[in-house]
């Protein structure tokens, strides 16, 4: 979450690529790590709000190379969320 949306959208690629996951299952995970950590109830309802439409637009048949972007930007939104609240 604190890297620049170009690191991390490679960092997710990379992973996705080498260990052949695909975005499904990293959303799953990502899924659990969100109701783990205590983030504020905004942040919490909007990344899940996210994370859904994200699962919803992939069930579709949207590319999931956009939808890798989609969960980058979820999370770069969530940090900028997090840093109001400091």
């Amino acid at each position: 979450m604190n890297k620049d949306f170009s690191t991390a959208y490679r960092s997710v690629f990379s992973l996705k690529a080498e260990k052949g996951i695909a975005l499904q299952d990293i959303l799953e995970q990502v899924h659990i790590y969100v109701h783990r950590i205590h983030f504020p109830v905004d942040i919490c309802i909007h990344l899940l709000d996210k994370l859904a439409n994200i699962e919803h637009r992939l069930s579709a048949g949207t590319n999931e190379n956009l939808q890798t972007g989609s969960l980058v930007s979820a999370f770069q939104q969530a940090k900028n969320m997090a840093a109001g609240h400091a």
